[in-house]
């Protein structure tokens, strides 16, 4: 479960990581507003970029995590769950994110 968890968090954080690398000109605020068209983004474009963007993903986490007496990466960490489970990961992720 542990592995399917950060699996997910890191898909997450790439597709939004992805997103965020194409349309610049969209705010992080407003990126709830896009999730839809990012995971579709996300599913159309080569296996290749999605690694780029998933190692993207790894290497922001990693860095949160150095410095997670910083807020923000639990706040990531949830919008990352959230987005998995708006694609059928289900809830577990951000129970287990809660309880942090």
């Amino acid at each position: 479960v542990e592995d399917d968890l950060a699996l997910d968090v890191v898909i997450g954080h790439a597709v939004r990581a992805g997103w965020q690398e194409r349309h610049p000109e969209v705010s992080e605020a407003e990126y709830h507003q896009h999730k839809a068209l990012a995971w579709d983004q996300f599913y159309r474009s080569s296996p290749g970029q999605c690694r780029r963007w998933q190692l993207l993903a790894l290497r922001q986490l990693t860095r949160m995590d150095a410095l997670s007496a910083k807020p923000s990466m639990a706040s990531d960490l949830r919008k990352a769950s959230s987005d998995a489970a708006a694609h059928g990961a289900g809830s577990v992720e951000a129970a287990v994110i809660n309880d942090r």
